[in-house]
Formats: structure tokens, C-alpha cells, sequence
């Protein structure tokens, strides 16, 4: 069966476009990981700091020092791939 040219383009199109909503909504759950890992990062440092004694050393030094850690790296992480991957697909 032959597809007229018109048909082709029609085929062409809609693949066109459903490829542009995957992509879509890969950028969409992108953007959502780092905003809510940026969120947790600084709601994290605004607990640390508020409930923090100035006048004595934190307890548990070595863990906030992790957890501060893992919530910048998360971020960066997730900005180096986006960066990377942006740039793979140019």
C-alpha cells in the first residue's frame, strides 16, 4: 500500500508532536526534583539555624554535616545532568 505524500506528512507530524510532550514532560519532572530538592535544602539549613544555641556547638555535629552535604549535592547533582544532558542534546 503506498501512502500518499500528504499522509506521510501527517504520520511525520503526529509523531512530531508526541515526541515533543515526552519530552515535555521529562523537563516538567526535572524541574519539579530540583525545585523540591532545593526546597528540603534550605528548610533543612532554616531548621538547623533556628533551633541551633548560638552560644554552644551543634549536637550531632557529624550528622548535619551529612545531611547538609546530601542536600547540596542533590541539587548540584541534578543541575550538572540537566546541564549535560542539555547540552548532549544540541
Amino acid at each position: 500500500m503506498e501512502f500518499s505524500v500528504r499522509d506521510k506528512t501527517e504520520i511525520l507530524l503526529q509523531s512530531l508532536d508526541s515526541q515533543i510532550e515526552v519530552i515535555g514532560q521529562g523537563e516538567e519532572r526535572e524541574q519539579q526534583l530540583f525545585q523540591w530538592s532545593t526546597s528540603l535544602l534550605q528548610a533543612s539549613f532554616g531548621a538547623v539555624v533556628a533551633l541551633s544555641d548560638r552560644s554552644s556547638a551543634l549536637p550531632f555535629a557529624g550528622t548535619v554535616k551529612l545531611l547538609a552535604t546530601a542536600l547540596i549535592a542533590v541539587p548540584v547533582g541534578l543541575s550538572i545532568m540537566w546541564f549535560f544532558g542539555a547540552q548532549v542534546g544540541r
